[in-house]
């Protein structure tokens, strides 16, 4: 999977969704105002009469014609805008609407905790933030769906019938599957689609409210009636071009994340067998919550039960899923009906065998350490066994108070304050004479509690233990926030100067928590011509991390690989970090392919000596996470300091 191309891809299904949607609201329009018309007498149809398209102009009021789309068009927008000013606040709205119960790690049963287990590991490997977790418990079906604007505040939700009836492998091919949605943009898709097609369906909830009326009104009561069911009928309509676009949107998409699923876990049986068991189960995959109606196209499978949902499916059937990935499959399981599935063990995707030669080509006449740095990139958005067998160790490795400190509020907020505490002594007193002086006494003995296992924490582990406290910190208040966010600065500038860690850990956080990682609406790209200053200022941040200099043959050659022709020379002793923070500010305005070239600049700067410290790479992960792009930590990318 192409992470930057994937996100391009989405870019083009939303312009794909906008034209739909003009299309489906145009002829919403035109039968809204001929039932209106008729409805209220300016339509005079005569028995005797030929009712074609030229008698209907003939009878139009154009006034009225001028009213009517006009309270249409602004019923329909204003319905979308409301729905997408109530999805702000990210996927955790879609979870709470489906039922959803957020899983305390504290009170996990097994099966929950072997869930947590599974969504760490993978977003580890990934390197995303840790969603949080809904559980339905409610729901006896095999189902999961990820919803959420970006990876900073996607959540996953899943049934009961999930966790009980797939076992570990089943379950991390349907996270997986979760996952490249995460990954890929589909996510934003999904809400901006559910955002639209509300606008279109209150049409029928009026509707409604005017058959209720008509039947109380005696002077009026016949049109009104009429109007009502007739505005019902539009939104049965817009329900029908709702369906349409649905589906035209989500099956390819699901075909694909079947396929990053078995990319990332190196398991087709995983997926394929909880494919098979929605197919065997007196459920399937089904949600009895009425609210799921609106979401079907962001489920792992058809979560509803409707002739619509078979005539227009967002999810191709599921022999169809399992064939594509495991063609024999359902053949061998007829054929042995009798006997326990068989387990097949990891197995390599096809893309994987020209990887290393592709990245030959890609970056040929650069040194191999270069190459080995810069094919990160290629790692985008991808999962493999490595690292979700790095996930695995680290989160192991990991003192186990620290750990569990990691999931709850209280733990979460001492953990990034124990990251900011300096080794030498007159700023650490002033740091915990801050601390203390917010009088909160849970804080302060959690601080006290987990300071030495932050200290001896390998650097390596360091962002990927922030990545798991996302859940954590997704559950303070907007007060909290900015008195956390205050905290963090004290913290910070408590020797009057703020270093790259520092500055590389309040990046991460607030991108994790701050209103600007779930923002809904219409993003305004920015070409990177428009860019020029932030690039520039952004590579030297990076150039001086390295403490070396830029030679003028390396400047021509990070130009020629970055395709960035117009770069200044880099002033590698100009660190400005709060220029800096606006700099990714504006950076975050790039569409993709414009911000690979970025991180592409950055990977090559470290990569200048041949080795690539663990500050050095942190550094360029921090830019990404804040890019929204995921650069996974447990790669080998060379010698490492």
């Amino acid at each position: 999977m192409d992470f930057f191309k994937a996100q391009e891809q989405a870019k083009r299904s939303t312009g794909i969704l906008v034209l739909l949607f003009a299309a489906a609201v145009i002829t919403l329009v035109v039968f809204t105002n001929i039932i209106a018309m008729a409805a209220l007498g300016y339509l005079n149809l005569e028995a005797d009469s030929e009712v074609n398209l030229q008698y209907l102009l003939s009878q139009f009021d154009w006034r009225m014609f001028g009213f009517v789309t006009t309270v249409v068009g602004f019923v329909i927008f204003s319905g979308s805008a409301y729905k997408q000013i109530s999805l702000r606040q990210g996927g955790k709205v879609i979870a709470e609407a489906m039922g959803g119960v957020a899983i305390n790690p504290a009170l996990a049963n097994r099966l929950e905790k072997r869930l947590l287990n599974v969504v760490e590991e993978m977003a580890i490997a990934a390197g995303t933030p840790v969603p949080r977790i809904y559980l339905m418990k409610d729901e006896p079906g095999i189902n999961a769906f990820a919803a959420g604007f970006t990876s900073a505040d996607a959540v996953i939700g899943i049934t009961q019938g999930a966790i009980e009836k797939l076992d570990r492998d089943e379950l991390q091919g349907v996270i997986a599957h979760e996952f490249s949605h995460i990954l890929n943009g589909d996510m934003r898709l999904n809400l901006q689609v559910l955002a639209l097609l509300h606008g279109i369906l209150v049409i029928g909830f009026i509707g409604y409210y005017l058959l209720h009326a008509g039947r109380g009104n005696s002077k009026n009561g016949a049109a009104i009636f009429g109007l009502g069911f007739g505005l019902i009928l539009i939104g049965y309509g817009g329900h029908f071009f709702g369906n349409i676009i649905k589906a035209s949107i989500s099956r390819q998409r699901e075909y694909l994340a079947d396929a990053s699923a078995v990319q990332f876990t190196r398991n087709n049986q995983g997926i394929t067998q909880a494919l098979y068991k929605i197919r065997q189960s007196s459920y399937g995959s089904y949600i009895e919550q009425p609210d799921a109606i609106e979401y079907t196209h962001g489920f792992f499978s058809t979560g509803v039960k409707s002739f619509a949902s078979r005539l227009f499916a967002t999810h191709p059937p599921l022999d169809d899923r399992i064939s594509k990935i495991s063609p024999h499959f359902l053949l061998n399981q007829a054929n042995a009906d009798h006997k326990p599935m068989r387990k097949v063990s990891k197995t390599k995707s096809a893309n994987d065998t020209s990887k290393g030669s592709q990245a030959e080509k890609s970056y040929a006449g650069f040194g191999v350490e270069q190459v080995a740095i810069l094919s990160v990139l290629s790692q985008a958005g991808n999962i493999d066994q490595q690292q979700l067998d790095y996930a695995h160790t680290l989160i192991n490795n990991i003192d186990d108070t620290l750990y569990a400190a990691s999931h709850n509020v209280v733990g979460a907020r001492a953990i990034v304050c124990c990251l900011l505490l300096s080794k030498t002594s007159d700023v650490l007193t002033k740091q915990l004479a801050i601390i203390r002086s917010l009088q909160d006494t849970q804080l302060i003995d959690s601080v006290f509690a987990l300071r030495n296992e932050v200290d001896v924490l390998p650097i390596g582990y360091r962002l990927p233990l922030v990545d798991l406290l996302n859940p954590a910190l997704k559950q303070l208040s907007a007060t909290q926030i900015k008195q956390f966010k205050d905290l963090v600065d004290s913290l910070s500038y408590a020797d009057q100067q703020l270093d790259r860690f520092e500055w590389i850990l309040q990046q991460v956080v607030f991108n994790h928590i701050d209103n600007r990682a779930t923002d809904a609406g219409v993003k305004k790209y920015l070409s990177i011509s428009k860019a020029s200053v932030a690039v520039n200022g952004i590579l030297s941040l990076v150039l001086a991390a390295t403490e070396h200099q830029l030679s003028d043959a390396n400047h021509n050659k990070l130009q020629q690989f970055t395709d960035l022709t117009q770069l200044e020379k880099l002033q590698s002793d100009a660190t400005d970090y709060q220029r800096a923070s606006e700099y990714l500010d504006t950076l975050n305005r790039l569409g993709f392919g414009d911000k690979e070239k970025v991180l592409r600049g950055c990977l090559f700067i470290i990569s200048i000596d041949g080795i690539c410290s663990i500050k050095e790479y942190e550094l360029v992960r921090a830019i990404a996470d804040v890019l929204r792009v995921p650069l996974p930590g447990g790669l080998s990318i060379g010698p490492i300091s």
